[in-house]
């Protein structure tokens, strides 16, 4: 929950707005330190002696960030926003059914196949992607059925 309040907490704040006035290089400068310190904060939990809540909370801010910097790189690049915006109205699918297409293939690359780690990091990603998006196409042809609202809501139409 208090990752959640924060992502709504950078919305109420509008922290984006200060982000669409940087130039591309201060954005790529503060996505690389931000992405920089949360994947610092991840890999040295162990070692920090900072308590687990404020790293985590700390994580999180960086992750939202990196996110919102990341975002808005795309948004400037034509090219990326051609290939990426229009996956927008599955987004919220994606989230939702993206485990059901990356827990299988997990199991069978790492488990099974044991193939190279960032082979398989790759393999679960695109079945996490791919799953929820053939989901979405699937539905959005089945409007005419009886269920299709009670089925939209679930899956996140």
């Amino acid at each position: 929950m208090p990752f959640f309040l924060l992502g709504i907490c950078t919305q109420a704040y509008r922290f984006e707005n200060a982000i669409n006035k940087f130039s591309t290089n201060t954005l790529i400068a503060n996505a690389l330190i931000g992405g920089g310190i949360q994947i610092a904060l991840i890999a040295s939990s162990d070692y920090l002696q900072i308590s687990s809540g404020i790293r985590l909370i700390l994580t999180a801010c960086c992750g939202i960030w990196f996110s919102i910097c990341i975002c808005r790189l795309i948004l400037l690049n034509t090219s990326l926003s051609k290939l990426i915006l229009p996956f927008a109205p599955m987004v919220y699918t994606i989230y939702m059914l993206s485990w059901f297409g990356q827990y299988p293939v997990q199991i069978t690359s790492i488990n099974l196949l044991h193939l190279n780690w960032l082979l398989s990091f790759a393999l679960i990603f695109i079945g996490g992607i791919v799953f929820p998006v053939l989901v979405y196409t699937l539905s959005r042809k089945l409007k005419s059925y009886k269920f299709y609202r009670i089925i939209s809501l679930v899956i996140g139409l």
